[in-house]
């Protein structure tokens, strides 16, 4: 059968690359009744000749719930009930309804069996009404044949009776009264009984019609005997409800629904039928090369217009379209022509930024700790002492021990096998140690011990944890639940902030009070005791968060990478732990600078077979390489164009060195336009004097004009008489 018709696989980038042998058994069902066909507008008074009021109850798990049935009821207004149900507590029923091809179907909410095992007691919440029923024996099981204890409250109770049929407690209502809605019931059950067996499956439902029959007249019960003449009788109305089974690489394991993320780590399943595949979960080498190869394109197209806008010699690109930059280039006889923002500090230091970022190692590479060379890796390194492995924000204590009494001492073997097997001494809350698994690899190669960090596992970076200011420690400290480390090569960073940025009542943004490490805080690890190591935040002065107050920390750092340090036995340090980060420059992976302008020009080339070659010999460390380079990259980018606001030296500014600088452009505009707005108006009303004043002149030379006119005529009349 074609392997989509048994299985769905979705795979994530932590996924280790391996081959899984997969047979489906079985799916995971959910449990199932159904009625009789019946005509759906016809009543109860009709198919089952009821001619009042009845009712069936619905238990599932601890819950209980009755319908009423009405002799006007079809089995579409029943239906419509169930789907509206509550238990004795209010909470939606877990057993759901449909109408299919005319019969009323009942199905549990969740499919798979959750069987809770042999239970010993019980604690249940009293919802009123005089009864309570335990939650619903198992199938196979059986009620408890008596109640051992029972108290309300935390006090003894024993008016009540009990019917170990359907475990259903009714409680007497002569003094001491009755338990009220909401009180604490916890049962003791006698579990002496021979045969006792009780459980419960949390998912399996059963209906109840008190003898009535009415579930009978349905068709939702019909008792049949199978197998044939075995004296066991089954409804065959009803489908049991089952688990998944599958057997994976020769394993088998059940779970309770179709779609399982717990069993592979890194894959998804989605069970759909039965029979066996073969799941590869291999590198998809080509997709990782056009994505670099993409990533390469947009990167030189970005150093090119940066290298265009801040050039120092003549090229035509830098003059094209632009008549300035073209007539400066004529004046001086083409010998020298900048670019439009040459000089300018911020984009050369974002180029200088992004060439010092392909040409550094990945700082956030998966990185081993190893140690130097030995010719015999079995034999006492007459060495003594303790030190510390760090990883992941956890920490292993490791003692090396000389030989003594004739016993041989550590070998670098032994000390191998003790990274392997010991446990995490990090505390999370000040008490006693996690006692977690390091997920470290510890192996000897080439006559080295080398550990590192199970790249597989999960990660993450930065972490942010709410931590509340603990007055109690005399208000000096406060308890991290990891433990950091400024060990080379993880440098961790952190960051202390009380809320979040708001908004005042003029639209300005308020930043968040932030605390500086060194100056507010410090980071101490606490190893005092000898088992544990108790991390903290130590208060340096009065400058910190009020008592109780919440605040957050974020910790930035390598969680892959490995660290060492001694606590004590200087000749460990011939050792020579040391960290090998010859696999942490893009170089090794096919991406470079190119030879262009002597280098300077910041541009890339990329040789895909260098990638491919990487990609076979070491995915997890080209992955980890590639992925801590594109991450550094991407935080780099965000935090230019960040808008959001920060205070430095007691100012709110905008944090983005690119958001800030175009915010300042953008103001200097706003001023220069305001500045031109206000001469443009200056000399609106200047042109509008001026109009004036030669309206006006125009107008007294006119009326010069007539009186000379009439001047002269009346000289030139005079001169005739």
């Amino acid at each position: 059968s074609n392997a989509a018709d048994i299985l769905k696989a979705t795979v994530t980038a932590d996924a280790e690359f391996a081959q899984w042998k997969i047979d489906v058994k079985q799916i995971a069902a959910k449990q199932q009744v159904y009625s009789n066909q019946f005509d759906p507008t016809a009543t109860m008074e009709t198919i089952a000749g009821i001619t009042s009021d009845t009712s069936f109850k619905i238990r599932v798990g601890a819950q209980v719930s009755e319908i009423i049935v009405k002799k006007t009821d079809t089995i579409r207004t029943i239906n419509q009930q169930i789907a509206l149900a509550k238990d004795q507590n209010g909470d939606k029923l877990l057993v759901t309804s449909k109408i299919i091809d005319n019969r009323l179907v009942f199905e549990s909410a969740v499919s798979g069996i959750d069987n809770t095992g042999v239970k010993a007691s019980e604690t249940l919440t009293y919802a009123g009404g005089g009864t309570t029923y335990l939650p619903k024996a198992a199938s196979g099981t059986s009620y408890p044949t008596t109640i051992a204890d029972l108290k309300v409250n935390g006090n003894p109770y024993t008016n009540f009776t009990y019917d170990n049929t359907n475990g259903e407690i009714t409680w007497i209502t002569a003094p001491p009264p009755a338990p009220s809605a909401g009180d604490l019931l916890e049962i003791q059950y006698d579990t002496t009984t021979a045969g006792y067996n009780y459980s419960t499956d949390n998912n399996e439902f059963v209906l109840d019609d008190g003898g009535s029959n009415l579930l009978e007249d349905l068709g939702l019960i019909e008792m049949v005997e199978y197998p044939p003449s075995s004296g066991i009788y089954i409804n065959n109305k009803e489908t049991k409800a089952s688990n998944a089974i599958i057997n994976v690489n020769g394993i088998e394991v059940t779970r309770p629904d179709n779609v399982i993320e717990d069993l592979i780590a890194g894959v998804k399943l989605e069970l759909v039928g039965l029979g066996d595949v073969t799941m590869n979960i291999t590198q998809d080498a080509q997709k990782a090369v056009d994505a670099v190869q993409a990533f390469t394109d947009a990167y030189n197209e970005v150093l090119t217009w940066i290298n265009e806008k801040l050039a120092e010699k003549y090229s035509s690109a830098t003059v094209e379209d632009d008549d300035f930059l073209q007539n400066l280039l004529d004046s001086t006889d083409k010998s020298t022509v900048f670019g439009v923002l040459h000089g300018d500090q911020l984009l050369s230091s974002i180029k200088n930024q992004l060439r010092n970022m392909v040409a550094n190692s990945v700082t956030s590479t998966s990185l081993a700790l190893a140690t130097r060379k030995y010719a015999f890796t079995d034999v006492d390194l007459e060495l003594s002492g303790q030190f510390y492995v760090y990883a992941a924000g956890q920490a292993l204590k490791i003692d090396v021990v000389n030989d003594v009494n004739g016993v041989n001492g550590d070998s670098l073997e032994d000390i191998r096998d003790k990274i392997a097997t010991y446990f995490s001494v990090t505390s999370k809350d000040g008490s006693t140690a996690t006692g977690d698994d390091l997920k470290l690899n510890a192996f000897i190669r080439n006559g080295q011990l080398v550990v590192e960090y199970n790249s597989a596992s999960t990660l993450e970076s930065p972490r942010t944890d709410v931590i509340a200011r603990n007055h109690a420690n005399t208000g000096t400290y406060d308890v991290l639940p990891y433990t950091p480390t400024k060990e080379a090569p993880i440098s961790g960073k952190f960051t202390v902030q009380v809320g979040e940025a708001t908004t005042d009542a003029l639209g300005n943004t308020v930043p968040p009070t932030y605390y500086q490490e060194g100056v507010d805080f410090e980071i101490v690890n606490d190893d005092s005791s000898g088992d544990k190591i108790v991390s903290k935040i130590n208060w340096l002065g009065s400058n910190k968060p009020a008592d109780n107050q919440s605040y957050k920390v974020t910790y930035e750092y390598n969680p892959t990478a490995v660290a060492f340090s001694i606590i004590n036995g200087d000749d460990l340090k011939t050792l020579d732990f040391h960290t090998d980060a010859s696999k942490s420059q893009l170089s090794s992976f096919g991406l470079k600078t190119t030879s262009v302008d002597f280098g300077k020009s910041g541009l890339l080339e990329f040789d895909s077979d260098t990638l491919f070659a990487a990609l076979a010999a070491d995915g997890n460390t080209t992955s980890s390489v590639m992925t801590g380079f594109f991450r550094s990259l991407d935080t780099y980018i965000g935090n230019l164009v960040d808008t959001s606001q920060v205070i430095v030296a007691g100012t709110s500014v905008t944090k983005g060195r690119v958001a800030n600088a175009m915010l300042t452009i953008d103001n200097e505009v706003d001023t220069l336009t305001a500045q031109i707005a206000k001469l443009e108006k200056q000399l609106a009303d200047r042109q509008t004097s001026m109009y004036k004043q030669y309206s006006e002149m125009e107008t007294a030379i006119q009326k010069l004009n007539s009186q000379m006119s009439s001047l002269s005529q009346y000289l030139s009349s005079t001169s005739s008489s």
